[in-house]
């Protein structure tokens, strides 16, 4: 990933919020998961598009930690404050999350962790086109 993220690769990210807010802030579901001859996921479009973007702008290039993406996810209030790289590492985390547990995806985006992922990014965007500093 570049060392300065943009604000058009941000906002190239951000525009994804209100698509993932339908299945984080309702009842509907993202997905799903069976059991016809093996665990399977199904997941909408959405997502497709959204792995795309991610790897279009090379979001998930680099390391990640497993247990730092579980902290984060079991404490969301720490993504609050995360600067880029941190989130970056989030994205990988969620990515690859579903090569080890079926249904990953289904849990981060119905549990509102991509979206606080997202949000957090979009507040880097607005820093950015305002001149602020960020973390």
């Amino acid at each position: 990933m570049p060392e300065r993220p943009d604000v058009e690769r941000l906002r190239r990210l951000t525009r994804f919020i209100p698509k993932f807010r339908t299945y984080s802030e309702t009842e509907k579901e993202f997905g799903e998961v069976s059991m016809d001859g093996g665990l399977h996921a199904q997941y909408p479009y959405l997502l497709h598009s959204f792995l795309e973007q991610l790897e279009e702008d090379e979001w998930l290039e680099g390391p990640y930690s497993g247990e730092e993406g579980q902290r984060y996810a079991k404490n969301p209030l720490l993504i609050e404050e995360a600067d880029i790289e941190t989130l970056r590492r989030l994205l990988v985390y969620c990515s690859r999350g579903e090569r080890f547990c079926t249904g990953f995806w289904k849990r981060v985006v119905e549990t509102g962790f991509l979206l606080g992922i997202l949000r957090r990014l979009r507040d880097i965007q607005h820093s950015l086109e305002d001149g602020s500093e960020t973390k």
